[in-house]
């Protein structure tokens, strides 16, 4: 229990960026106080102190996580830091292009269809009310070598190509070839000219 609480208490020190972020500190402080006011409890039988402590951590978890995610989101799995990065830029009017991987947050942080490109791309089409969705889909020939409507798509527009950075070797040669700057944003990697 002395490792949790101690975790508890110490957790936003190495989390928070701005250091001050009163309400979770608040509630931080009280969940560690119930922590410690049960564990000490003499009166409360072992289950029930066991009850007591799942539900104040888990409730400090659900409480901390929005925070911890916000503040450590170039480290997670969401687009929002290349749609800050793709805003901030003014590269949102350009061909969006995500390589081998879903990323609908993408579209929906930048509030704009993302084209997608890959051999196994698997799309979810329960929601397409038509097939418009086939001008967003780039798909590579099985041997890795790009379509025509990708060639086309290339030679006509100012294409971004986002990848995450452990599969950018995978990108075909032929592809990468088209792009001649690369920026690395958290665990994905911005390919444009």
């Amino acid at each position: 229990y002395t490792g949790l609480l101690l975790a508890l208490i110490l957790f936003p020190f190495f989390t928070d960026d701005q250091q001050g972020s009163v309400g979770m500190y608040f509630w931080l402080c009280i969940g560690s106080l119930l922590l410690i006011l049960t564990v000490f409890n003499r009166k409360l039988s072992v289950v029930q102190k066991l009850r007591v402590n799942a539900f104040v951590f888990a409730g400090s978890v659900l409480l901390m996580a929005p925070h911890f995610l916000k503040t450590n989101e170039i480290h997670a799995s969401t687009a929002k830091p290349v749609a800050d990065w793709l805003t901030v830029r003014d590269f949102t009017d350009r061909k969006i292009l995500v390589y081998d991987k879903l990323a609908p947050s993408l579209s929906f942080h930048l509030s704009d269809v993302v084209g997608m490109v890959g051999k196994n791309v698997k799309r979810e089409l329960q929601w397409e009310k038509n097939d418009a969705w086939r001008d967003y889909y780039y798909p590579l020939n099985e041997d890795g070598t790009m379509t025509e409507q990708l060639y086309q798509t290339l030679a006509d527009q100012d294409v971004i190509l986002v990848v995450r950075s452990r599969r950018v070797k995978n990108v075909p040669e032929n592809l990468l070839s088209h792009f001649q700057l690369r920026e690395d944003v958290g665990i994905w990697t911005v390919l444009f000219n």
